[in-house]
């Protein structure tokens, strides 16, 4: 604790010694900025400054080409954005082709199901068309299979 107290006297010291020299060059610096703040408030120096202004802005926005660099950020942002909806039609390309090729074995299977039981009705209607019990004529199951 006792080095700390030493160094923060120390500095109090040396900038209170430094005091007196800045106080040298108070009245130039007075002076000047007198007449800095006197040619400001004249129209010409309002022009003037206003011109150095622009002059300095545009030169530093020609320089750097962005004041920011929200121009490259953009840019990055704009691939990524690119590079990302490249990516979703891809997966949805791959989403649609699995779903369609799901979706004709699904009709493919129910289609070969259709004509099993098509074939089983006709035989049963061959193999029963003599029978009593058998109540449905080969006309009743035409009938009822054009229902469908």
């Amino acid at each position: 604790m006792l080095w700390h107290l030493f160094w923060t006297v120390a500095g109090a010291a040396l900038a209170c010694g430094g005091w007196w020299i800045a106080a040298l060059f108070v009245p130039s610096a007075a002076i000047v900025l007198k007449a800095a703040l006197d040619f400001l408030r004249a129209p010409i120096g309002q022009i003037l400054a206003g011109l150095a202004a622009f002059l300095l802005w545009s030169g530093f926005i020609y320089a750097e080409g962005d004041v920011h660099g929200t121009n490259a950020t953009r840019s990055e942002w704009r691939a990524a954005d690119a590079a990302a909806e490249a990516a979703a039609h891809k997966r949805d390309a791959l989403i649609k082709a699995a779903v369609a090729s799901a979706t004709d074995r699904a009709v493919a299977d129910i289609a070969a199901s259709d004509k099993s039981l098509d074939q089983k009705v006709e035989q049963y209607g061959k193999a029963n068309s003599g029978r009593p019990e058998c109540r449905a004529t080969a006309d009743d199951i035409r009938r009822l299979l054009s229902i469908r």
